[in-house]
């Protein structure tokens, strides 16, 4: 990836496999700044966007808040990186255990 080239919204979609509504919400949420041509409105997208945009995408799919995901990739500060992964990964094994107890009584009143 060139580190000078910009890409459109349509080739960063295809890309990174992100709909173009979702990169819109991403720019509407703070997330990234792309550069947009004032003639054409066409929005523009470095190589570190889409490093960015990446990163975003993998936060969400662990299941962070955007809230969350912002302060993260802002901050860049490993300490609270790392807190907020463990912090998450506990709220997801409380979510595994919980669905797991829902199984089971689904599973006990299926046999009865």
């Amino acid at each position: 990836m060139n580190k000078n080239k910009l890409y459109k919204i349509g080739t960063v979609s295809k890309l990174l496999g992100i709909p173009t509504q979702t990169l819109r919400y991403f720019e509407d949420c703070g997330f990234v700044h792309p550069t947009t041509d004032q003639e054409s409105g066409y929005r523009y997208y470095n190589a570190w966007d889409l490093n960015f945009l990446m990163e975003c995408r993998y936060m969400r799919s662990l299941g962070f808040p955007n809230a969350v995901v912002e302060e993260m990739l802002h901050k860049n500060n490993s300490k609270s990186l790392l807190t907020n992964y463990i912090q998450q990964e506990h709220k997801l094994i409380d979510e595994i255990h919980q669905l797991e107890k829902t199984r089971r009584i689904d599973k006990r009143t299926q046999k009865t």
